[in-house]
């Protein structure tokens, strides 16, 4: 049985997409299925990170004069990867990536046995066999396949993450009454630079006894005056590249993060958060969640500075409890969503 991945990572579109790609596909091995995936290169691209695991075959990044709209640039070198699928013959494809819109999806179905699509806006048309979108849905109406029978995996249920979060949730550790630890992480792709604005205002003397933990990498914006900030502001960690967030988190008692991945990572460990969109397509899910009381969204990358993230924290730290916030997060979260995406997808094929 053979599956491919089409999947991307850049600087602009971070790093979540194939995090989870990959998340999925290493569960995907343990079945003995036959993984490749099909990556364009583009600038802070994860295609090394691949690699390590998994057989890649790359698109070369194009330029394009503009005017020319995303889906045109991706149809542009559809013929190479027909004739991959082709030679491949995959039992299914796995596409999450915003490029390729449903003319894309209908140009290699000929090619693929099945097609699945992750996405996590709500209006995109697609025409696919499996459809997976792990946002908190009001009903499924508003869900577009123009397919028969497409098999739909919807919500939070199968949030693909690490089994390693839903085993630590189970610690069942207990958190401090009070905040002594803050961890914070903005994903793959800082481009905001909202790590360094974050612990820039974490150095206000009111939080000396603070203890801070950092995960960066090489795409985080402003790293030297990170670096200069955590040789001089006590109790300041800095971690980079890390397999998993999971042990940071469950020491926690705050997260500050951008909408992405780790907002299901966060809810599965009951983290209370702070989040900073930084994506048009983490908005949606953000808000949601502000709206039912499970995180705090102070708004979008673009209008946020170091006193609004300082004022976040401190209010934080005022009315801080730990109280059924922290457990309705855990409940919208179990941590087996990749156990169950990978057993309907085991069933399908």
């Amino acid at each position: 049985m053979k599956i491919i991945f089409r999947v991307d990572s850049s600087l602009k579109k971070g790093s979540g997409h194939l995090i989870r790609c990959l998340t999925l596909a290493k569960e995907l091995k343990k079945k003995n299925i036959d993984i490749k995936f099909l990556c364009r290169e583009e600038e802070g691209n994860l295609i090394d990170l691949v690699k390590s695991s998994f057989n890649v075959d790359t698109l070369k990044s194009i330029n394009f004069n503009e005017g020319v709209s995303i889906y045109e640039k991706e149809l542009y070198d559809i013929e190479n990867v027909t004739e991959l699928l082709k030679n491949e013959k995959p039992n299914l494809t796995i596409i999450d990536n915003y490029n390729c819109n449903i003319e894309w999806e209908k140009t290699i179905a000929p090619f693929s046995s099945k097609i699945m699509v992750i996405d996590d806006f709500l209006d995109r048309e697609h025409y696919c066999d499996i459809f997976l979108n792990q946002n908190i849905l009001e009903n499924d109406n508003t869900i577009n396949i123009s397919k028969k029978n497409t098999t739909l995996l919807l919500g939070p249920d199968f949030a693909l993450m690490d089994p390693i979060y839903a085993s630590h949730r189970n610690l069942n550790k207990k958190r401090n009454k009070n905040i002594s630890k803050i961890f914070i992480y903005f994903g793959g792709s800082d481009l905001y630079g909202l790590s360094y604005l974050t612990l820039k205002a974490l150095t206000d003397k009111i939080f000396n006894e603070i203890e801070v933990d950092l995960v960066i990498n090489e795409n985080t914006a402003k790293l030297e005056k990170i670096y200069s900030i955590s040789k001089f502001r006590p109790k300041t960690n800095i971690y980079n590249r890390l397999p998993h967030l999971a042990n940071l988190m469950m020491k926690a008692d705050l997260s500050l993060g951008s909408g992405g991945s780790t907002t299901w990572e966060r809810l599965c460990l009951g983290l209370k958060s702070i989040v900073i969109t930084s994506a048009e397509n983490q908005v949606y899910l953000a808000k949601k969640l502000n709206s039912i009381g499970v995180i705090n969204l102070l708004g979008d990358a673009k209008e946020v500075d170091e006193n609004i993230i300082k004022s976040a924290i401190i209010d934080e730290i005022d009315k801080y409890e730990l109280n059924n916030k922290c457990i309705a997060a855990m409940n919208i979260c179990d941590g087996n969503g990749l156990s169950r995406v990978v057993n309907e997808l085991y069933n399908k094929l």
